[in-house]
């Protein structure tokens, strides 16, 4: 009879700057080794021979162990590395949790969403990258998020009796996204109003605005959203903003990203803009609501509705919209609430 052990080898855990970062990675590697049950002799890796080759069994075997039972390669894979912790996935799914992390996920070792941590583990550079991805699991978290309710008063703008001069409208990528700015312009009544682009309005809206896109691979590329802008003589967008860094971005939210589409992507950059009335045109968050450019239906509207009320505390004092779901659950603008 042949036990099966696995045993969570160790690995150095976060560290401090990553602990405060807004996003951080901690790995954790594992192998089962497989003893005889009378004998406690070494007779065996996982993973097998076929998986991974001869060399990573020499390289496990190399190992210095007290002896062969299970003390002694429990001893070997903790300790042999220089090692001060040991993990497993759970354990660092727990321990991120409890070092107010959210958001934790599995990701391969070296790859992430954000460009900003791929490649950042180490443990391949020792090993290599064929053994590190047979034995390494890595897991992703974010810190925050951001809250405007945290945020110094100084940095939002003092309450007065009269409006804000300026309205933050969100323009959305619906079909009726033309007919909501309308509607939203007669409202305003001429008040000066700052446009947020969202994804595929930033290559087509005609006036100067601020872009926004939780896709800013398509700011160049094959869609290549700014030179089609600029091509067709439109006005340079006055930033540029995406939830991460990226060559074409002027501005990021440093990888706090509410999971709500780009529509509140732009909602939060608003915030950090301290506008205090926020208007979304063309954002219903509906899959009815077809894009005006495609004419096909959002499927993925009902799941990133999530975001929209996981978040809502945040932003609903300040926003409104003109039509769909969003308006359902966050009202309609009016005049008494641009008086507010």
């Amino acid at each position: 009879m042949m036990p099966t052990w696995t045993s969570p080898s160790a690995c150095h855990g976060p560290t401090e700057a990553q602990a405060t970062s807004p996003s951080s990675t901690a790995s954790s590697t594992f192998s089962i080794v497989l003893l005889s049950s009378s004998s406690g002799k070494l007779i065996g890796y996982w993973p097998p021979e076929e998986c991974c080759g001869s060399p990573y069994r020499r390289l496990n075997r190399s190992l210095p162990v007290i002896s062969l039972t299970l003390d002694g390669a429990m001893h070997a894979i903790i300790y042999a590395h220089g090692h001060e912790m040991v993990w497993n996935a759970q354990l660092m799914r727990d321990t991120l949790y409890f070092a107010g992390f959210d958001d934790v996920r599995s990701c391969p070792p070296g790859q992430s969403d954000d460009p900003i941590l791929r490649g950042v583990e180490g443990h391949g550079a020792v090993i290599g990258d064929k053994f590190n991805l047979i034995e390494s699991c890595t897991h992703e978290a974010r810190k925050g998020p951001w809250k405007a309710s945290e945020l110094p008063a100084s940095t939002l703008p003092e309450a007065t009796d009269q409006r804000y001069p300026e309205v933050a409208v969100i323009l959305g990528g619906a079909e009726g996204w033309q007919q909501d700015l309308e509607e939203a312009k007669r409202l305003l009544n001429g008040q000066k109003i700052q446009y947020f682009m969202v994804n595929d309005q930033i290559k087509t809206f005609p006036e100067p605005g601020i872009a926004c896109t939780l896709h800013p691979d398509k700011l160049n590329g094959h869609f290549a959203w700014l030179r089609v802008r600029s091509k067709a003589g439109l006005p340079e967008p006055i930033e540029i903003w995406a939830h991460r860094k990226h060559g074409a971005v002027t501005h990021d939210t440093a990888s706090i990203d509410w999971g709500g589409s780009s529509g509140l992507l732009a909602v939060q950059v608003a915030l950090r803009k301290k506008f205090r009335k926020i208007i979304g045109c063309g954002v219903p968050m509906t899959t009815e609501g077809k894009h005006f450019e495609r004419h096909q239906k959002w499927q993925s509207a009902i799941a990133f509705r999530s975001g929209w009320t996981r978040y809502r505390k945040e932003f609903e004092p300040y926003f409104r919209s003109m039509s769909g779901w969003t308006a359902e659950q966050f009202g309609k603008p009016d005049e008494e609430w641009l008086k507010s």
